[in-house]
């Protein structure tokens, strides 16, 4: 008798750890699982760069510190003319810069090659591109990512991010692109 209660306890025992062990993997499980993307939400602040009368306002994060946020905001209305607050203030890029030229040599007779068409837009978008990369090359993929129509200064702190914004201003500025 005392053997087949035994034999149940065990049993039971055996029943009670697989559940247990069922479980703790399910929770292992959970927790474990990826948890849906959730993009970060900043908090910002409005800065008007112009006048109350010809307003240009610019977002920047509101979690900065004080020192950092003076010398960003110094930088900003310092370099405001780079900005396009219309597209009135868009600018026409150089011919110069982005015209492609193939270095010949004269003594060799070219060689007439299959015309390539291209369709209006994408030519314009690729010597728009060909125009960034020529300004840019020296800072692309390090501290600044180009686009033809847009610039993303990177950093991995607060002080280097304004750095980086200097030189990207002093760029744009250089080669009258604001």
């Amino acid at each position: 008798m005392i053997l087949l209660l035994l034999q149940i306890l065990v049993s039971l025992c055996l029943r009670l750890r697989r559940r247990l062990m069922n479980l703790m993997n399910y929770l292992v499980y959970l927790s474990m699982r990826k948890k849906p993307f959730q993009p970060f939400e900043e908090q910002i602040e409005l800065v008007n760069l112009g006048s109350e009368d010809d307003v240009k306002e610019v977002k920047i994060g509101s979690q900065l510190c004080p020192e950092v946020k003076k010398g960003l905001i110094d930088i900003l209305r310092e370099y405001s003319d780079v900005f396009a607050w219309s597209y009135q203030d868009m600018p026409v890029l150089d011919s110069e810069i982005v015209e492609h030229r193939l270095p010949l040599k004269p003594e060799c007779l070219p060689i007439k090659q299959k015309l390539w068409r291209t369709r209006p837009d994408m030519a314009e978008y690729q010597r728009r591109s060909r125009a960034m990369t020529t300004l840019f090359h020296d800072m692309m993929h390090k501290e600044t990512e180009v686009y033809v129509d847009d610039m993303i200064a990177k950093s991995s702190d607060e002080e280097e991010h304004v750095e980086h914004l200097l030189k990207l201003f002093q760029c744009l500025r250089k080669y009258k692109l604001a």
